[in-house]
């Protein structure tokens, strides 16, 4: 997970069920994500990399909004490793 400036949790999570994962963890680690920063991308391939949760998450990270970021399911971030490792990047300005 990457470490990133800010004091909020994000979570991009594709289903309902991986939003309960996420603020699951989120509680676990003492930090409840709100509803806003849980970003979604129901009905998008992991294949593309313009989505727009996945755009929302990288836009706010630019800013720096977050200190960590939970990803309950990697294989839904990118089908490709190289394409797990371009999103990664643009997490840590």
């Amino acid at each position: 997970m990457p470490r990133l400036d800010g004091s909020t949790v994000a979570s991009s999570a594709p289903r309902a069920s991986d939003g309960a994962a996420a603020g699951a963890c989120g509680e676990a680690a003492e930090l409840a994500p709100a509803e806003r920063h849980i970003y979604r991308d129901d009905g998008y391939s992991g294949v593309r990399l313009n989505r727009p949760g996945l755009d929302r998450l990288r836009d706010h990270a630019a800013f720096g909004e977050y200190e960590l970021v939970i990803i309950t399911a990697p294989y839904r971030l990118a089908r490709k490793y190289v394409h797990q490792v371009l999103i990664i990047e643009d997490l840590n300005p």
